[in-house]
């Protein structure tokens, strides 16, 4: 254990640390002009963003007085994200696609669903293809363990997809 005032850490810096991390790589991101780059810089900010979530998840317990801070950053963010695909992406995307390529796209996205684990595992590959699939078999699996054994439990939901 370490001794003395100058080896406590801050959780605010430690936290404003993630905060300029995804500032400085969104300013990256919005000024790469090579696509590789790009793409690795967006491959970085996901696992940053989603590991910063875990972290504040799991770093702070439900009924502690940041909880409801965290889930209200956490769901406005989520709201966002949807307000800005329902609002600028949804009419693009129908009419981009044939009514068989909706239906079908429609399908993989329901079937992605239920192949997603439940929680972010932000150190799982982020490549996409066969490594990310067999990650979040894996994780999948072991989050209906860590449910099980620490009796997690949901509410229903109000709104379902076809079976």
């Amino acid at each position: 254990m370490a001794s003395g005032k100058s080896s406590l850490l801050d959780v605010t810096n430690e936290i404003k640390i993630d905060h300029d991390n995804v500032r400085d790589l969104f300013q990256r991101y919005k000024n790469a002009t090579n696509e590789d780059e790009k793409k690795l810089i967006a491959n970085t900010l996901i696992r940053e963003m989603a590991i910063h979530s875990d972290a504040d998840a799991d770093s702070t317990s439900f009924g502690s007085a940041d909880y409801d801070g965290i889930m209200l950053n956490a769901v406005t963010a989520f709201l966002s994200h949807a307000k800005e695909e329902e609002d600028e992406q949804f009419d693009k995307l129908k009419a981009a696609l044939s009514p068989e390529d909706n239906d079908k796209m429609a399908r993989a996205f329901i079937k992605a669903r239920g192949a997603a684990p439940p929680r972010p595992h932000p150190w799982a590959p982020q490549t996409g293809g066969i490594l990310q699939k067999a990650a979040a078999a894996q994780a999948n699996i072991h989050d209906k363990v860590v449910e099980t054994f620490e009796g997690r439990k949901y509410v229903d939901l109000k709104y379902s997809h076809p079976e």
